[in-house]
C-alpha cells in the first residue's frame, strides 16, 4: 500500500540522499497522500539538481495547484512549457493560473499560443473570449466566440455569448440576430426574449 510505499522511498533516501529518482517517487508518493508541504520540499530538490525533470515538474506543478500557490505555479507551469513546447494541457493551465492572479494580458498570451498552434481549441477559445469580454473588448470576444458557435452549431452557450459580446460592443441588430436564432433552442425561449427586450428597450 501507499504507506508502506512511502517508508521504503524514505528509507532509500536515509541510505542515499542522492537518490533522485527514489526522491522523485518519494515526492509523488506524499502528494497522493496530500501531505504537500514534504512533497513540494522533495519535488523542489529534484527540480534544483536536475532543472529538466519534467516529470518532477509536472508533480511540483500538481502540489502547487493543490496549494493554491498562484504566482510560484505560474512560474512552473511556464517552465513545463518552456521545456515542452507541445504540452497544450499545461499551457492550458498556465493560462489558468495566470487568471486566478489577476494577470489577464498573460493569461490571453497564454491562451493566444494555444490558439496560434490549436486553431480549434475549444476550451482556448471559450476562455479567451470570456477574458476579452471581462476586459471591456467585446469585439474582440465576439471573434471567439462566433469560432465556437461554428464548431458547435447545436450548443445554445455560443449563441448567447456572442450576442451579448454583440450587446455589448453597441451591434444591435447583430444581437438581435443571435438571440433570435438561439430562442429555437430548448429551454431557451424565455432567457432570449428577455435579452431581446432589453435590446428593444435600448433601441427607444
Amino acid at each position: 500500500g501507499l504507506p508502506e510505499a512511502r517508508e521504503r522511498y524514505a528509507r532509500v533516501l536515509e541510505l542515499d540522499p542522492d537518490d533522485l529518482e527514489a526522491r522523485r517517487t518519494y515526492g509523488e508518493l506524499l502528494s497522493e497522500a496530500g501531505q504537500l508541504d514534504e512533497a513540494q520540499a522533495q519535488l523542489a530538490q529534484v527540480v534544483a539538481a536536475t532543472p529538466g525533470d519534467l516529470r518532477a515538474r509536472r508533480a511540483l506543478a500538481l502540489v502547487l495547484a493543490a496549494r493554491h500557490a498562484g504566482n510560484e505555479l505560474s512560474t512552473e507551469l511556464a517552465e513545463i512549457v518552456r521545456l515542452d513546447p507541445e504540452d497544450m494541457d499545461a499551457r492550458l493551465e498556465l493560462g489558468a493560473s495566470y487568471a486566478s492572479v489577476g494577470n489577464v494580458d498573460a493569461a490571453l498570451a497564454a491562451y493566444e499560443e494555444v490558439l496560434r498552434r490549436h486553431p480549434k481549441n475549444a476550451v482556448a477559445l471559450k476562455i479567451a473570449a470570456d477574458l476579452y469580454r471581462g476586459k471591456g473588448e467585446p469585439a474582440k470576444a465576439a471573434a471567439y466566440y462566433e469560432k465556437l458557435r461554428r464548431m458547435a452549431p447545436d450548443d445554445p452557450r455560443p449563441w448567447f455569448l456572442l450576442g451579448t459580446s454583440y450587446y455589448e460592443a453597441g451591434r444591435l441588430d447583430a444581437a438581435e440576430r443571435m438571440f433570435t436564432e438561439g430562442a429555437r433552442f430548448p429551454g431557451m425561449l424565455g432567457d432570449a426574449y428577455s435579452i431581446l427586450g432589453a435590446i428593444a428597450f435600448r433601441r427607444g
